[in-house]
């Protein structure tokens, strides 16, 4: 089972790497491009860590199919929608991760982890807060603020 996620998980990174470097590629936004270039490096950094845990049990890593993005600079999606995919990958990713530790046995694997989802949420919560910036969201519902309300004048 762990040996799956481990697979799984490093072949989610590598097609994620080379969108997210597309991405960085087309879009025009100084403050997107470094954003997206992060989570380039977060991706590199997920599936060595991954990889490393598979070869120190001699276990062959899995080979992706994944292609190349080309070379075109001309976005064909908007920032937003670009955006928006990154935060759905980093949602995939978290539960992803989860599930990996949830059903996994070995305490090492959830150590090797638990810092990865650890940095998976911050890079959402970076990307949720560049949405918001950029007015590609809008305020979450919410509950009424009862200490407000009853102390209304």
């Amino acid at each position: 089972m762990e040996v799956s996620f481990l697979y799984q998980s490093i072949e989610s990174n590598s097609i994620g790497q080379q969108l997210i470097t597309g991405f960085a590629q087309v879009t025009k936004d100084p403050e997107l491009k470094k954003f997206f270039t992060q989570g380039k490096e977060l991706s590199k950094k997920i599936i060595t860590k991954l990889s490393k845990k598979l070869m120190d049990d001699d276990i062959q890593i899995p080979l992706a199919w994944v292609g190349s993005p080309t070379v075109s600079t001309i976005a064909p999606f908007s920032d937003k929608l670009m955006l928006y995919c990154i935060s759905l990958f980093c949602s995939f990713g978290l539960g992803s991760n989860a599930i990996g530790t949830t059903f996994s046995l070995r305490k090492d694997l959830s150590a090797t982890l638990i810092p990865l989802i650890t940095n998976i949420y911050d890079y959402g919560v970076q990307g949720a807060e560049l949405m918001a910036k950029k007015g590609y969201t809008e305020e979450p519902p919410g509950m009424e603020n009862r200490k407000n309300i009853i102390n209304k004048k």
